[in-house]
């Protein structure tokens, strides 16, 4: 029976021009960014995809239950219980819009991830019947887990932010499983207009301020309700983005092929190590000393605690780019040092 029904739906999705492909991951669909994590989890550096987006994939078991609850109430508060479409919203809209002149919208959280999946333009009635068929499609073949982390991975966070897995580290600098009821409900709003809301405005706030209330009347006796009246702003853009020990990062990034790089590095040892190069480099730029470079390695283990290429990466004057560390020397230089020393 259920082979028969995929057969005349990909009959109607070819009579529609709906293009179809074999279930496949939906991870493979989008080119991921890249990160590199310090010792202590925190963010060193992240890529942008090849396409120029923001987006790392995160597991469904790897969102906070915040932000998959905040989602589901935002966007489709039915979405394990229809197979694609809401009829009751379906029929609610198509009143209000053709009969009230008071356009609705009635995508359910599939139908969404449908229209971005095949690109439909789903502003006219055949390209929402496409949308609608795309998600009866996306039904049939894929598990609600799939589905409900696909939206996750895949929904508009505003600018080239995709997925809550990107958001959460660009604009809370944390990682998705941590995030906040709070956080959560700000990030919960941003697809329906990521481009207005991403200006974090009038609008922004409305609409997360209305989405609170609607979490405190769904759920009146949590006991998270009573801070929700002051909801944790975003902290953070993309101008803000961790940018530290670049040369460091990018050795990683260039001889690994992970998503998601670990690193030994120690921020509190890299920062330290910074202050005190740079304070060597202004005792000493009257004898004409303006670049150095150094490399703190823990002796117990031969563990990377901090990696400094140059003093100033963007410095054109001083080829800043240019890794000191690991630049090749000839043997002279490389005595340098030794002889100066004992001179």
């Amino acid at each position: 029976m259920k082979r028969r029904y995929l057969c005349l739906l990909a009959l109607a999705a070819l009579l529609l021009g709906l293009r179809l492909w074999p279930a496949q991951p939906f991870s493979k669909l989008a080119p991921s960014s890249r990160m590199v994590l310090a010792a202590d989890g925190s963010l060193l550096r992240l890529t942008l995809a090849n396409d120029g987006q923001y987006r790392l994939w995160q597991p469904l078991e790897g969102v906070s239950d915040n932000m998959v609850q905040a989602i589901l109430l935002k966007e489709d508060r039915y979405f394990y219980f229809h197979p694609g479409i809401n009829p009751a919203a379906t029929a609610r809209a198509i009143v209000a819009t053709y009969l009230k002149d008071d356009r609705q919208g009635a995508s359910t959280l599939t139908m969404q991830l449908a229209r971005r999946v095949y690109n439909i333009n789903s502003r006219q009635v055949a390209g929402k019947l496409q949308q609608m068929l795309a998600a009866f499609w996306l039904e049939l073949r894929y598990s609600k887990h799939d589905i409900l982390e696909a939206y996750l991975n895949l929904a508009p966070m505003g600018g080239n932010i995709e997925g809550v897995g990107a958001a959460s580290r660009i604009y809370f600098h944390k990682d998705a499983g941590e995030l906040s009821l709070s956080e959560a409900l700000s990030l919960a709003v941003m697809p329906q207009s990521p481009a207005r809301r991403a200006r974090f405005g009038a609008d922004f706030q409305d609409a997360r301020d209305r989405l609170a209330l609607l979490w405190q009347q769904s759920y009146r006796d949590d006991p998270r309700n009573n801070g929700l009246l002051t909801l944790t702003a975003i902290g953070h853009d993309r101008t803000e983005l961790p940018f530290l020990a670049p040369h460091f990062s990018r050795r990683l990034l260039r001889d690994n092929s992970d998503t998601q790089i670990h690193s030994t590095l120690d921020v509190s040892l890299q920062t330290l190590l910074e202050r005190r190069l740079g304070l060597y480099i202004e005792s000493q730029r009257h004898l004409g000393v303006k670049n150095a470079a150094a490399i703190l390695v823990d002796s117990r283990d031969q563990s990377i605690k901090a990696w400094i290429g140059s003093a100033d990466f963007f410095d054109t004057d001083i080829q800043g780019q240019v890794d000191g560390v690991s630049a090749r020397r000839s043997p002279g230089s490389t005595l340098k040092p030794f002889l100066f020393g004992l001179g």
